[in-house]
Order: structure tokens, then sequence, then C-alpha cells
């Protein structure tokens, strides 16, 4: 895997939260992660939930299993982040 750096961490962070992902219509973040992960040679597979929702499994090789379980929705915000937020 690449090395994370302070700029890299903040533009994987800004394009995140630039994906509109409201509770019930997170299949945009879906799509992004999936492409995230393969990117960094990841067999990525989805699980269907329901319409516009699905979970994303990832394994990397061989590697020692991890598992994050976390949301990929989001509540609709009213003021923009900057850099130096």
């Amino acid at each position: 895997m690449k090395r994370i750096n302070r700029a890299g961490l903040f533009g994987l962070a800004k394009s995140l939260v630039d994906i509109p992902s409201v509770t019930g219509n997170e299949a945009a973040m879906a799509d992004f992660l999936s492409a995230l992960l393969a990117e960094e040679q990841f067999d990525v597979r989805s699980q269907d939930v329901e319409a516009g929702r699905r979970n994303i499994l990832a394994v990397l090789g061989d590697a020692p299993a991890v598992v994050l379980c976390t949301h990929m929705d989001t509540v609709p915000g009213w003021a923009a982040a900057g850099e130096d937020d």
C-alpha cells in the first residue's frame, strides 16, 4: 500500500465529505470506497441490503483479518469545512 501522508489523508477526507450519502442513499459512497479499495489490490465484494444501500466486504490477500464495522451514511450538513477547520 502507498504511504499515507497528511496531504493525502486530507484529500481523502475531503473526497469522502463531498460525497452525498444521506441515510438511505449511500450508493455513491459505496462505489467510491469499493474503487478505492480495489486500487489498493483488495478483493472487493458488495452485499446488497436494500435499494441504494449495501455493505462493502474487502479482503487483502492472506493478510491477518481486521474487521471494521462502520457507517457510510451521513446526516445533512449545513456548513462547508476547510483545511484550517
